[in-house]
């Protein structure tokens, strides 16, 4: 089997306050119940309130709320996300998703729009492969 093309790792840093994967776009942020149950303890709330509250319904599955006007996740406060301690898994994961690792083109046009990509701390190999796994686990 062929090496993937980051077998040497690559360099990721979240800039935290530039939200710019959580917004200025529509997208879904699909939660896992290990997710909903997560941020439903933080805010100190019933997980069906949670849902109320935050959530919606799309494709027989659970996201988290944008606001329609400028397409910022429902979280995202002064241009902080609120919940980034305890983000969903689908967050955290990022940039390290199936499609973005498909090539290096693939991952590298992330830099347009994320200031945190192919710079700051280096993961290696088996640290994305940790975390991708991990997604790919969660979102199954």
């Amino acid at each position: 089997m062929k090496d993937p093309w980051y077998k040497e790792g690559l360099k990721f840093e979240c800039q935290k306050n530039c939200c710019n994967c959580c917004s200025k776009f529509p997208g879904y942020t699909w939660l896992t119940l290990k997710d909903e149950l997560r941020i439903a303890d933080f805010f100190k709330i019933s997980l069906d309130e949670f849902r109320k509250r935050y959530c919606r319904f799309v494709k027989g599955r659970l996201s988290l709320k944008e606001n329609y006007r400028n397409f910022d996740c429902v979280f995202i406060k002064d241009n902080k996300c609120s919940i980034y301690a305890i983000r969903p898994i689908q967050c955290s994961a990022f940039p390290f998703w199936p499609n973005n690792l498909s090539s290096k083109e693939a991952f590298d046009s992330l830099e347009e729009y994320c200031p945190g990509c192919n710079k700051g701390k280096h993961h290696s190999f088996d640290e994305i492969n940790k975390i991708l796994n991990e997604f790919i686990q969660e979102n199954s």
